[in-house]
């Protein structure tokens, strides 16, 4: 069955049709973007999982395009059975801008029929995400031109409003199933490639850009363990000896806490972190280890649908069945005693101990510290305080990442002109309306975006998180 393969596409994303909303006087839209690939082999056929997200009191995603880098293939409908699975999505959004936020999926998506015809697709992707919203993605090309990959939903017959916090997460198979035919390929060249997604408000009223690397080769080492992606048995998480956590690993979890990105994806901790705030699903409480205050948590909603029940408590089954019942407090006790910070005595298990790490949130085995100055009560060396982080809404005890670096707005891991453009655009603003995430000084913060935090943002200007 020959595969139809070029060089680049472009993947668009229609989510927020219904109409237009932004919360009362929200100015401020700050997508990111998550691009991860589940084989950093070159010209393997990895699972491509794309994560498009938005903050809390930012409108939610009305559209999205991506530009897959040249070097990655994409096969066309000759190249796959038709009915067979070729991605799968979930997403948590609040869907009627009313503080409660819904979980959607895991849902999948097959390969249908194109119906031929000189203006139809080369590939067209269709799913269900609930009983009154459907998705469909459709691959086409013009002459000379990269893939256009366009994903709309369809059959939205209940109009609803949305608002962020949102995640929205298509995960593209490197192979399909059941049939196994390619479905997208890595680079056959080792190197970083970088994506870049466009993002447009639900309504249109805001458009931002937002971008990721992603590394493809030997030299590639997400958790810098000195193990390259490729051979890792735990991609994101350190661990130079390979030595496993004390809890069993299920396929698709690269940050190794037990839990598999799906799971994660609706719970809405961070399917790409190990341990860490709202990282690790068995540790309601933050606290690193699960316990009997994880345990209550469940029970004091058991028997109640999500929601109103909250999802990040509906952690079994895998996927989650949307009721946090037996199965959810099972799973949990299945970790009772156990922390995510496996190294006695050693947070970032790089060798130095907490009482004399340096950075004891980051692993930094030769006690380097970054290019910038570390303020007292800073565990995770990224140059803010934890006072100051818990008031952005930031990851207090992760150094780089999605939400994790004061600095890096757009969660591209730069600390560039993007970055202080956001504040410059609410800038003398309190507190709300502005969002927390852009009072970033002084410390503590004083609930205005003013000149203190352009100040703060432009100190670390063209500076990287690693």
């Amino acid at each position: 069955m020959p595969g139809s393969w070029r060089k680049a596409l472009v993947l668009a994303a229609v989510l927020g049709a219904a109409g237009s909303h932004t919360a009362a006087g929200t100015p401020a839209f700050n997508p990111s973007l998550d691009v991860f690939v589940s084989s950093a082999a070159p010209s393997a056929n990895g699972d491509i999982r794309i994560a498009a997200s938005v903050p809390p009191g930012n409108p939610g995603l009305g559209s999205w395009a991506l530009f897959l880098p040249a070097g990655w293939g994409v096969s066309g409908d000759s190249g796959v059975f038709d009915g067979d699975v070729v991605a799968r999505g979930t997403m948590s959004v609040d869907t009627d801008c009313n503080g409660t936020v819904d979980s959607y999926g895991p849902f999948n998506l097959t390969d249908s029929p194109t119906g031929g015809g000189p203006d139809a697709p080369i590939a067209q992707w269709t799913g269900q995400i609930t009983s009154w919203w459907s998705l469909m993605i459709t691959v086409d090309q013009a002459p000379s031109e990269p893939f256009d990959v366009g994903a709309d939903l369809t059959n939205f017959s209940q109009f609803h409003t949305m608002c962020g916090p949102q995640t929205f997460v298509i995960t593209v198979l490197g192979r399909s199933s059941p049939h196994n035919n390619a479905v997208v390929t890595n680079p056959s060249t080792a190197g970083s490639y970088d994506w870049t997604g466009s993002f447009t408000s639900s309504g249109g009223g805001f458009m931002a850009n937002a971008s990721d690397s992603v590394c493809i080769g030997n030299a590639c080492d997400a958790d810098a363990d000195g193990l390259p992606n490729a051979t890792d048995n735990c991609p994101l998480w350190p661990n130079a000896n390979q030595a496993l956590p004390a809890w069993l690993i299920p396929s698709d979890d690269p940050d190794c806490d037990g839990f598999t990105s799906a799971v994660e994806d609706l719970t809405g901790t961070k399917a790409l972190v190990h341990c860490g705030f709202n990282a690790w699903p068995a540790d309601v409480t933050n606290d690193t280890f699960t316990d009997i205050s994880d345990v209550t948590a469940l029970t004091g909603t058991f028997g109640l649908a999500v929601p109103p029940a909250s999802a990040r408590y509906n952690i079994a089954p895998d996927a989650p069945d949307g009721f946090v019942d037996i199965t959810d407090v099972s799973k949990m006790t299945a970790f009772f005693g156990l922390t995510c910070a496996p190294c006695a005595g050693d947070f970032d298990c790089d060798g130095v101990l907490n009482a004399t790490d340096n950075c004891p949130n980051w692993s930094n085995p030769a006690q380097s510290i970054p290019p910038w100055p570390v303020p007292a009560n800073d565990p995770d060396c990224d140059g803010f305080s934890t006072g100051a982080e818990n008031a952005a809404g930031t990851g207090a005890l992760a150094h780089c990442g999605t939400n994790a670096w004061p600095a890096d707005i757009n969660n591209d891991t730069v600390s560039d002109i993007s970055d202080i453009s956001a504040l410059t655009g609410v800038f003398g603003l309190s507190v709300p309306p502005a969002p927390a995430r852009y009072n970033i000084a002084p410390d503590p913060v004083d609930g205005f975006v003013d000149i203190t935090d352009v100040s703060k943002m432009t100190a670390f200007f063209g500076l990287r998180c690693l």
